[in-house]
């Protein structure tokens, strides 16, 4: 053991070295330095495996590869230990054995990293701990420890003193020790390797060690929040539901709707080709196993032809759309099946609520019910079959009631009278997806092409030159808007209408008040016209709800009607709205709403309804004789074919166009598209967008013009420029990187300035905070969604120093996460304590067109290696600029980002945002300056592959010595440095 630890070989991983023949001859081929060796001259070999330069590649290529030096007490005769720990700490220490390729002689090598808990408490103060590196000489002379360093991935170094040792002496079966104190207040994980040389008294040869050192600095919300179990990928056996018999049963009873079908719905069932076409994935894979038919390829050449083309014309628009809706339906009916849910008890519920005397079955615990996953209505089926591998017969259930997490549905009578309702039976439980909404936009885009609406699905430029009203000016309902120069534009040119049969586009950003002022032009539309009758549309029933609610402060309520869909539950619907709805009294009453019939509608003035309700007043024959405007509001977040669903309404040629207006932000969260494949081809592109985006009318035009909105066509399109919301620090960025930087602050003084001098801001006067936290990207139990309890930790501290110093209410506060597993980690926490009640908590989704006086950030986001799997499946924050962008202006007076900055750095938009953090002093958390925005990230943080021009060249001399010089060295050096941000304190 002493001769070989003498010869301090290096430790070469066994992925960078190969043989190779070379001429004839065996070669050891060091890929590191690209050098070969005749394996004859071991002498030569073993000089060049001791080289500085090969020594420092090999620093290299392990931090690169998010890989480490592991001290050996074999190879090196050092062993390496930590001891003494102070109270606060925990040292765990990682061994294990690997064998040895390159010294076969060396059957097991021990190697060792070190794992260092810091417990801090909930307050996040200051934390002193001390603990110490013990080196053992095992060698039967002395050795020599210098160079001791320090190396940070991440600036981390500056918590930790090394004190003023530099050097040890160790003699033989001898131990030194060194002495590290840390002082931090920053949760987090932190890799820092403890870099030394070890070096023989007398011998030149040294041996460069790197020592694995993670501090793990959590309080008890971290391991509280620990995984519960580990992450499992769920494997399911599908059962082939073809196999089956199934027993149907019957709908629900519907009575509560009047009005008669006069277009019907047709089913609309995929394609055999498109089914075809989903089975080989859209693809053509063909491998020698496995070769497509030409058949069969010369279908997926026409589908991609048509999938990826332009859409130009009504034919090219019908067939684009129609195909992904085909694409988006089987991939709607293939999720759904990941909420099945096995061995589930149904039970009996003593009342039964069913009028039609059905036994009720109560399913209790289906996870994310609440959240709509999977999303469960009223009417719905779902299919049960028992848990018995004989047993081939599923029984087809209709759903009741949903509430929370718990199903009531009832079965037809065979159930009743089968074996299956006694003792304790389990069954398997799969839901299935209702296509009505689907069908609607298949007929929807079906009639823009029959119908021939070209002008409204490809408008023209041409006003004109009849408006509905020649007005200049009118009194406003709400006078805020006397102050708003492009708000009274947009309500002047929608009312006078001269952008007929185009729709009309009210453009958006964030806080600007597009729902405002869409409200203004439907009051003075039926303040200047009697004759006008208003379809109004959203696609959600909150944001429909939003326009009712404000319309009935100065319209009668004798005058709208409110259209809900019949699996609306009265107690989802404000109760301002009910006496503007219809419900149902046959059935459960005072909780089911129903249709009326047509004459009824006639009596209304104002139809308000969400997109896909719109399709039932298609089906009862609505033409364009009765409705004269369409008002669409958020139209930004709904695929085109939804878009055009109520434009089904408008389908009679006339003299007197409808006017039709789009109101909506393209930049920010569009409609939500299961498919990948439907999404990149543009179904997740909304109709406002594509407008913008390819209309030249809705165009951006050429400077010089002097419209009071110079930028557009005002006959067209108003963009509006007023926040009304947040305070400008908040919204800036977005201003800068969405909208040319033209947002103009408007809110109230009072109240987006009222947290501006807490005393936890990082800069008085800033009310704006960029937390930085490396925390760990975790999985738990069989749920593939992510969560980092250590940004949880962080998030819960700013909010118990908001509401501890009574500066807010729980209602002030919302928190927005890109994944739901980090949801139900807050709300888990928040549960603990009624103080929380009140908070919200969601995804940006659930936040779109929200706003909250205070909203934290928490981008969970901590492991490059993922990022592939967000980029793949359009999740987190990073590479989605609509989701950054939703998320960044929702807040009125108070933005927290937790996060990574050196992971969040990779995206243009999160580093603009680092960028104005620093520059306006707001960051706090783990040392990041702004001229990390510049270097490389290091490894584990978001490393980059090294490509082959990156890699050092290298001059061989006679068999194969490496000619090293103090340039090259120094060159790697910085290469090291670069990626381990080295701080040096000697």
């Amino acid at each position: 053991m002493a001769d070989m630890a003498g010869t301090l070989r290096p430790i070469v991983p066994n992925k960078t070295i190969r043989e190779i023949k070379k001429n004839g001859v065996l070669h050891n081929l060091c890929e590191l330095c690209n050098v070969a060796v005749d394996q004859r001259n071991v002498r030569v070999w073993e000089v060049h495996l001791s080289t500085k330069r090969h020594i420092l590649s090999e620093q290299v290529y392990h931090l690169r590869n998010k890989m480490h030096f592991f001290t050996d007490q074999i190879r090196t005769g050092i062993y390496v230990g930590c001891t003494n720990p102070s109270e606060n700490i925990i040292v765990n220490e990682i061994r294990r054995e690997e064998n040895s390729d390159i010294q076969p002689h060396l059957k097991t090598a021990q190697t060792a990293a070190f794992e260092i808990v810091v417990n801090a408490d909930d307050a996040l103060s200051v934390i002193d701990f001390n603990f110490q590196v013990e080196f053992h000489n095992t060698t039967q002379c002395t050795m020599t420890v210098t160079d001791i360093k320090l190396l940070s991935t991440e600036n981390s170094t500056s918590f930790l003193d090394l004190g003023r040792t530099r050097t040890l002496s160790i003699t033989a079966g001898s131990y030194g020790a060194l002495n590290i104190r840390g002082r931090c207040n920053n949760l987090g994980l932190f890799e820092i390797p403890l870099s030394v040389r070890v070096s023989r008294a007398g011998n030149i040869s040294a041996y460069n060690l790197l020592i694995p050192l993670t501090f793990d600095i959590r309080n008890k919300i971290v391991e509280d929040l620990a995984p519960k179990a580990p992450y499992q990928p769920k494997a399911r056996a599908r059962l082939d539901e073809a196999l089956l018999k199934r027993v149907l049963t019957e709908k629900l009873p519907v009575t509560s709707s009047k009005l008669k079908e006069e277009l019907p719905l047709p089913s609309f069932p995929v394609p055999a080709d498109i089914c075809e076409l989903a089975e080989i994935g859209y693809t053509d894979n063909s491998t020698a196993a496995h070769q497509l038919s030409d058949v069969l390829k010369r279908k997926l050449k026409k589908f991609d032809s048509i999938l990826l083309g332009n859409v130009t014309s009504l034919a090219s628009h019908f067939e684009k759309f129609s195909r992904l809706l085909y694409v988006e339906d089987l991939e709607r009916i293939a999720a759904v099946r990941d909420y099945d849910m096995e061995s589930v008890k149904l039970h009996k519920v003593a009342q039964n609520l069913s009028n039609d005397h059905r036994q009720i079955y109560e399913i209790r615990e289906v996870v994310g019910l609440s959240e709509g996953r999977p999303s469960v209505l009223r009417g719905d089926f779902i299919y049960a079959k028992p848990a018995i591998a004989d047993c081939n017969t599923e029984y087809q259930g209709v759903v009741h009631r949903v509430k929370l997490n718990t199903l009531h549905v009832s079965f037809a009578p065979q159930f009743e009278q089968s074996e299956w309702t006694y003792g304790d039976q389990k069954f398997r439980v799969r839901f299935t997806v209702k296509r009505t909404s689907i069908r609607l936009q298949h007929r929807a885009v079906q009639l823009v092409r029959d119908y021939n609406m070209k002008e409204i699905v490809f408008p023209g430029n041409d006003p004109m030159d009849n408006p509905c009203f020649n007005i200049t000016q009118f009194t406003l309902f709400d006078s805020k808007l006397a102050q708003n120069p492009e708000q009274l534009q947009a309500v002047m040119k929608i009312v006078q209408g001269q952008h007929r049969p185009a729709p009309y586009v009210l453009f958006g950003p964030p806080g600007t008040g597009k729902t405002s002022t869409l409200v203004e032009a439907v009051k003075q539309t039926l303040k200047l016209s009697k004759t006008a009758r208003l379809l109004l549309c959203a696609p959600s029933n909150t944001a429909v709800d939003i326009l009712a609610q404000r319309l009935l402060q100065d319209i009668p309520k004798e005058q709208m009607f409110r259209l809900y869909p019949l699996t609306r539950s009265k107690v989802a619907v404000p109760k301002e709205l009910w006496e503007i709805s219809c419900f149902d009294t046959s059935e459960n009453p005072s909780s089911i709403f129903a249709v009326p019939s047509k004459q009824t509608f006639s009596q209304y003035k104002i139809i308000l309804t969400t997109l896909a309700s719109a399709g039932r007043l298609v089906s009862g024959g609505f033409q364009a004789s009765f409705f004269t405007h369409l008002f669409i509001d958020e139209a930004g977040q709904a695929t085109e074919p939804e878009i055009l669903i109520p434009i089904g309404c408008f389908l009679e040629q006339c003299d007197d166009p409808p006017n039709i207006v789009l109101s909506g932000d393209p930049r920010q969260l569009g409609p939500v598209v299961q498919s990948l494949l439907a999404a990149e081809c543009k179904l997740g592109q909304s109709m406002i967008e594509r407008l913008m985006k390819d209309m030249p009318v809705y165009k951006q035009k050429r400077s010089g013009e002097t419209t009071t909105n110079p930028r557009y066509d005002s006959n067209f399109i108003t963009k509006l420029l007023r926040n009304y919301r947040s305070h400008p620090d908040i919204f800036t960025v977005s201003s800068q990187l969405f909208y040319q930087n033209e947002l103009i602050p408007c809110a109230g003084e009072t109240e987006r300035t009222s947290l501006c001098r807490w005393k936890e801001l990082p800069k008085r006067g800033v009310p704006l905070i960029f937390h930085g936290v490396i925390g760990a990207d975790k999985r738990e139990e069989k749920s593939p969604s992510f969560f980092n309890a250590y940004e949880v930790a962080v998030a819960k501290g700013y909010v118990d120093k908001l509401l501890g110093q009574r500066l807010a209410k729980a209602t002030d506060i919302g928190i927005i996460a890109p994944y739901r597993k980090q949801i139900e980690k807050f709300r888990e926490i928040f549960r603990r304590k009624s103080d929380y009640e009140g908070i919200r908590v969601g995804s940006v989704e659930e936040f779109q067109g929200a706003e909250c006086r205070i909203i934290i950030i928490t981008t969970v986001r901590s492991c490059s290696k993922f990022l592939p799997i967000d980029f793949e499946f359009n999740l987190g924050f990073i590479s989605n600029p609509k989701r950054f962008n939703t998320a960044l202006t929702r807040a009125k007076a108070l933005m927290i980002i937790v996060g990574n900055p050196w992971i969040l750095r990779m995206d243009r938009c999160w580093k603009a945002m680092l960028k104005f953090c620093l520059e306006k002093g707001a960051y706090t958390g783990i040392e990041f300056t702004l001229n990390d925005l510049l270097k490389r990230p290091p490894p584990g943080m978001g490393a980059i592959p090294l490509k082959p021009d990156e890699l050092m060249e290298e001059e061989s001399g006679q068999d194969g010595l490496i000619k090293t010089d103090d340039e090259e060295y120094a060159k790697l050096t910085r290469e090291l440095q670069s990626l381990s941000v080295a701080n040096d304190r000697g």
